[in-house]
């Protein structure tokens, strides 16, 4: 029997190093929802940039970017429903930065229409979001001299996912106002206007596999994508310390497959062998 609880801990320990080495942030299967908290700038299409307060352009228009940064801070399963967890992940955090560009606007005062797609200038496979892990609990929007200080604090990690544009990809804002600094003046926790995308990977270094879904909008078709996001747009109120123009809140749904099956037949090997020195021993 000890020859069979040796190869048993063997294949246990074997399955549980697998999961950790390619797994740093725990995901359960299934839907799933990661929720986070993000802080954004607005740069023109000249390179000029609009603060919160009040800089000559602050008017989103075609052609203007969006940049910011965000940190997951719950992961959740939603089908089947699990509790959430909270930051750290395994001792890690997971943190982003994105940068999109306006293609379109439509609308008028109170009822604004925008669409983005990604900048490109975050990788080579055009993403419009990286995501890092990092065991460096230092993410911060808070208090940082310049937006690079801040940025570098949610890209000092190692890369863990990247996403962008695939055929049936769409990143929709709206909102009452074009004009960032009026949505960066309005007292937290107040919702102005939301936004909804449809992404695709375009890296996954996540050591999961994910199945495309539906991203379901009323105002456009749904589309499969592999993942699908939401959200509402926030003030960063009066007094606050950052050098950002708002912030925003998002989810982001994925769907993960079951175990990879390389893991479930190791830990099989395992139980075959107990069964077979269960006999061989008897």
């Amino acid at each position: 029997m000890k020859f069979a609880t040796t190869i048993l801990g063997a294949a246990l320990g074997a399955f549980l190093s697998l999961a950790a080495s390619a797994e740093p942030i725990p995901l359960p299967p299934g839907f799933i929802q990661l929720s986070d908290n993000d802080a954004e700038y607005l740069i023109n299409a000249d390179g000029s940039r609009c603060t919160s307060g009040g800089a000559p352009d602050c008017t989103v228009d075609v052609g203007d970017r969006l940049r910011g940064i965000f940190d997951i801070n719950s992961i959740e399963g939603l089908l089947p429903p699990t509790a959430a967890d909270f930051t750290p992940f395994n001792g890690n955090e997971l943190t982003a930065i994105f940068d999109i560009t306006v293609t379109s606007k439509t609308g008028g005062p109170g009822a604004w229409t925008f669409n983005f797609a990604p900048t490109g200038n975050l990788d080579v496979n055009g993403s419009g979001i990286l995501m890092y892990y990092d065991p460096l609990q230092d993410y911060t929007r808070l208090g940082c001299a310049t937006v690079a200080i801040c940025e570098a604090t949610a890209t000092n990690g190692t890369l863990w996912a990247g996403f962008g544009f695939g055929p049936g990809s769409y990143w929709i804002a709206q909102a009452p106002t074009d004009n960032i600094a009026d949505i960066g003046a309005i007292p937290p926790p107040t919702q102005v206007g939301g936004y909804n995308a449809a992404l695709d990977f375009t890296v996954n270094n996540t050591g999961y596999t994910f199945l495309p879904h539906l991203c379901v909008l009323p105002f456009i078709a749904s589309d499969m994508a592999d993942a699908c996001a939401s959200g509402g747009l926030l003030g960063v109120g009066d007094g606050t310390d950052t050098p950002f123009d708002s912030f925003s809140n998002v989810d982001f749904t994925l769907r993960r497959t079951v175990p990879e099956p390389a893991s479930l037949a190791l830990l099989g090997l395992g139980l075959a062998a107990v069964g077979f020195a269960r006999r061989k021993f008897s």
